[in-house]
């Protein structure tokens, strides 16, 4: 049990840090060139939950959201190896990944909707 315990964490640390650094490298704006189309997480942001994007420092926010989309990986494949069968994992992963990514970016744009309230009351 111990060892289970101990093997899920180094999953968790190994998974969350490989996909941090390949979020950073694929969404990282480049400072020469200007980005064509925003990810779709910042599309997400932006049109579903309402969040005035123009009003955030980009380079933070794509970090934040590189940030949140590999805790969100991690806790889909730590929360899916729970079990042995390969196929009940997939079924896990698919059944908990759209939870998840929801619940996450649903607090995330809370969080930046406050932000922005925030600096509002500040210039004022």
């Amino acid at each position: 049990m111990k060892d289970r315990v101990i093997y899920e964490a180094i999953l968790f640390i190994v998974t969350f840090i490989i996909v941090l650094f390949v979020y950073k490298f694929i969404n990282m704006p480049k400072k020469k060139k200007k980005q064509k189309k925003d990810p779709i997480e910042v599309i997400l942001l932006r049109d579903y939950f309402k969040v005035d994007i123009s009003k955030l420092d980009y380079r933070s926010l794509i970090r934040s959201i590189s940030f949140i989309s590999s805790l969100d990986v991690s806790i889909i494949i730590t929360i899916s190896c729970i079990s042995n069968i390969g196929l009940v994992r997939i079924i896990i992963a698919v059944i908990i990944i759209i939870p998840v990514v929801f619940l996450s970016y649903l607090l995330f744009s809370k969080y930046c909707i406050k932000k922005i309230e925030k600096e509002r009351r500040k210039r004022k």
